[in-house]
């Protein structure tokens, strides 16, 4: 009698642990679905010069540019993307 109880238990913790699971799946892809679809900011537009508030700081970049040559003595390989580590 004692082993079927144990048995059942067993059983009933394996259910309870399933459930648990499941429910915690659910809750999960839901939350990520509901992030998904929330109206994402748009990246603001600037140009050299103008300042960028950043909350605690007050940013203006003096300039930006992109180049295949040679960064930090550092070639880019092709196909992937800028590095900066030393490593070839």
């Amino acid at each position: 009698m004692r082993s079927r109880f144990l048995n059942l238990r067993s059983k009933a913790i394996a259910w309870l642990t399933a459930g648990i699971g499941s429910f915690a799946a659910l809750a999960t892809a839901f939350a990520l679905g509901a992030f998904e679809a929330a109206d994402k900011q748009e990246l603001p537009q600037i140009t050299a010069g103008q300042s960028i508030d950043a909350g605690k700081w007050l940013i203006k970049p003096l300039k930006a540019w992109v180049t295949d040559q040679k960064i930090f003595s550092v070639t880019r390989r092709k196909g992937r993307r800028p590095s900066f580590s030393q490593s070839n």
